[in-house]
C-alpha cells in the first residue's frame, strides 16, 4: 500500500511541474514574464524547478522519469536562463545508465539542449514542440537537430 501512495505522490508531482506548461501560447508568455521576474524571485524560481526536475529524475517509476525529461526541456525553453548543474550531472548519468534505451536516448537529448542550447531555434520558435498530448515531439525535435548537425560535422 506504501508502494503504492509513494507511486501516486511522485507522479503527482512530475505532473504538476507541467501545469504552467498548458500550451505554446501560455508557454511564450512564461518567457515573457520571467524576464520580468527580478533576480531574487528568478533564483527561488529556479531553485523550485530543479527540485521538482531532480525530483522526477530520480524516481524508480519509468513514466515518471520519461515526463521529467519532458518537463526538463520544457522548462528550458520556457526558462532558458535556468541553468543547474544537478540537473545536468543527473542527465548525464540518466544517459549512461539510465534503465531503458528510450530514457537514455531522451536524457541524452536533454542533456544536449542544456549544453548546446544556442545551437537549436530560439526558445520562443519551440514553445510550439510542447505538447502535453504528445510528450515525444519535442525529442523527436531534438533528434533530428542532433542529427543533422552529426551529418554535418562529419561531412567537413
Amino acid at each position: 500500500m506504501n508502494k503504492i501512495k509513494y507511486v501516486i505522490i511522485s507522479f503527482a508531482i512530475a505532473l504538476s511541474g507541467s501545469i504552467n506548461l498548458v500550451s505554446a501560447q501560455s508557454a511564450t508568455s512564461q518567457i515573457t514574464k520571467t524576464d520580468q521576474l527580478n533576480e531574487v524571485d528568478k533564483d527561488s524560481h529556479f531553485r523550485n524547478l530543479e527540485d521538482t526536475i531532480l525530483f522526477g529524475l530520480q524516481s524508480d517509476v519509468h513514466g515518471v522519469v520519461e515526463s521529467a525529461l519532458f518537463n526538463a526541456v520544457s522548462y528550458k525553453i520556457v526558462y532558458p536562463d535556468f541553468r543547474s548543474n544537478r540537473v545536468l550531472g543527473r542527465l548525464s548519468k540518466i544517459a549512461l545508465e539510465g534503465p531503458s534505451h528510450s530514457i537514455r536516448f531522451k536524457a541524452y537529448l536533454a542533456l544536449e539542449y542544456y549544453q548546446n542550447q544556442d545551437e537549436f531555434k530560439e526558445p520562443v520558435a519551440l514553445t510550439g514542440y510542447i505538447d502535453l498530448t504528445d510528450q515525444n515531439r519535442v525529442f523527436y525535435y531534438l533528434q533530428n537537430e542532433v542529427q543533422e548537425s552529426s551529418v554535418t560535422v562529419s561531412n567537413n
